[in-house]
């Protein structure tokens, strides 16, 4: 069976979702099944694969962790399942990947700024070293043989 890779948004979606469904009164299995309705065709075979487990008596833990989910997910999702609570964990561990990606999306644009500021003071030295230099070196050159 082929695993696919689950981004960091697609976990925090179908996360969120999956707490949200639990905590109008559906059952874990039946939140999958309208779940694996909605869900792109690439994860479809990841979610049946863990409807299956469930079945045969894995737990939530052991399934996200075959599903390679975020280990701050899978973090959460243990202590939820010893300390109950499992909606509402599943909802925050969602919004918490989604703020981690929003994070790491707002960090990337902050670097980027300074990133092409040095890239082009780098162009500006290069262009100093190997056009302007030389010139300036053979123009003292010149003044120093006429005096």
């Amino acid at each position: 069976m082929k695993r696919t890779k689950w981004s960091n948004m697609s976990q925090a979606i179908f996360l969120k979702r999956l707490g949200k469904l639990l905590q109008k009164g559906y059952s874990l299995l039946s939140a999958l099944e309208f779940l694996l309705l909605q869900e792109k065709a690439d994860f479809q075979d990841d979610i049946q694969t863990c409807m299956d487990q469930l079945r045969q008596g894995a737990s939530l833990y052991e399934v996200f962790v075959q599903m390679k989910f975020h280990q701050d997910v899978l973090g959460y999702l243990f202590y939820a399942e010893k300390h109950g609570e499992i909606a509402i964990s599943l909802e925050k561990a969602g919004c918490l990947l989604e703020g981690r990606q929003k994070q790491q999306e707002q960090l990337i644009k902050i670097v980027r700024y300074p990133l092409f500021l040095l890239s082009f003071l780098a162009v500006l030295l290069l262009f100093f070293n190997w056009i302007l230099l030389p010139q300036f070196k053979s123009l003292f050159r010149t003044f120093h043989e006429e005096s």
